[in-house]
């Protein structure tokens, strides 16, 4: 079930624009005497939201996709991503959207060596709740050397947010690994280690989104263990802490919420300042590319290993999938 997504007709005026979009990049690349233009159509399925190389502390977001997007060889590129994000509601049950529009322009220096820059906006559902809905866009800028042994990328995200805007950087290298299978069939295995480093203010603003509820009690007692809020009331001299504690109890969604947390999480840690520039997460990942004729099917193993993470945030390893299939067309 879709819960509190954008509207048809909203999304037909955001693609309206995206054609617009197109339709300047077309007569500019006309203008310059290039013909060959290419549209790529797809969807792709993701076992975990990752914003930014992190990933939702307490509950995994698996999503679905469906990708369209412009490239113009005289560098112009624009694209649409509609995405149904699963557990992303304010209860972390049902399923919101998100809708990603981009432009960029492509910078091809040497072969092989890139600079791209590009501008995103996000659009989210009323009740989405991830760790990218506090934000609203984000200017992008990478570099990268791509040849038949190395690959390497450095990329600066600076990212707009309802509060603070903050800085994201992460860097790749990878060995590229290609062959044929056919004359029709082509393979590419690119294994690839990254790093992302970032300001981490997110951790704070998820939890004052998703436990606000928690914060009169955490007031009255910041060192209670949040999991202690599900059993039986036990004898205290406060009676608001008796009251706080029944209307808990009573209330389904809180208690879903509380049971995600980790069991030594107290109240008073969930809104802890966090604001510290560091490193996000250190990782690794293994796509593979198998292309046949003007279709592309991709599937990705990718490791992530949180780092620098808010006391009552797990840091264990977080594996993500992916795969998708995507046609392309060019005239």
């Amino acid at each position: 079930m879709l819960k509190n997504g954008i509207s048809p007709k909203l999304l037909l005026i955001y693609f309206i624009g995206y054609l617009l979009v197109g339709g300047i990049s077309i007569q500019a690349q006309s203008d310059s005497g290039s013909s060959r233009n290419f549209l790529d159509i797809g969807s792709s399925y993701t076992s975990n939201y990752n914003a930014f190389g992190t990933t939702n502390a307490t509950q995994k977001q698996p999503s679905l996709s469906f990708i369209a997007n412009y490239t113009y060889n005289n560098g112009l590129f624009s694209s649409l991503n509609h995405s149904i994000v699963f557990n992303s509601d304010t209860t972390m049950s049902e399923a919101t959207s998100e809708t990603d529009l981009t432009v960029g322009y492509n910078w091809n220096f040497l072969p092989g060596l890139s600079v791209v820059g590009s501008y995103s906006h996000y659009y989210f559902a009323n009740k989405a709740s991830t760790l990218n809905t506090g934000n609203t866009g984000d200017f992008q800028l990478n570099l990268s050397l791509d040849t038949t042994l190395l690959y390497a990328s450095i990329s600066s995200s600076y990212i707009l947010g309802s509060s603070d805007n903050t800085l994201n950087l992460s860097a790749k290298l990878g060995m590229p690994i290609d062959f044929n299978i056919t004359d029709d069939i082509s393979v590419i295995i690119q294994p690839t280690a990254e790093i992302s480093w970032g300001n981490q203010t997110y951790y704070n603003e998820w939890a004052l989104k998703q436990y606000k509820f928690l914060i009169p009690f955490a007031k009255v007692l910041p060192d209670y263990n949040a999991h202690d809020l599900l059993n039986p009331i036990k004898n205290t001299d406060s009676k608001e802490v008796k009251v706080y504690k029944a209307l808990v109890k009573r209330t389904a969604n809180w208690m879903k919420k509380i049971n995600k947390l980790e069991a030594n999480t107290t109240v008073g840690q969930l809104f802890e300042s966090h604001n510290e520039y560091n490193i996000n997460t250190l990782g690794y990942s293994v796509p593979v590319y198998v292309s046949y004729k003007s279709f592309m099917f991709n599937f990705s193993f990718t490791a992530l290993k949180p780092q620098n993470t808010p006391s009552w945030v797990n840091n264990d390893w977080v594996y993500i999938y992916n795969a998708g299939l995507t046609y392309s067309i060019d005239w």
